[in-house]
């Protein structure tokens, strides 16, 4: 159970930095707080 809940938590931290990534590329602050809000 500790290393499935590892694993969704590591999956979640990149995702959340991609998003984070790909808005600064993007450079639309705007949508960047409701995408890591739902990736948190």
């Amino acid at each position: 159970m500790v290393q499935k809940y590892g694993s969704d938590f590591n999956v979640q931290l990149s995702a959340q930095f991609f998003l984070q990534k790909l808005t600064v590329t993007a450079g639309n602050s705007r949508l960047a707080t409701p995408a890591t809000g739902l990736v948190s």
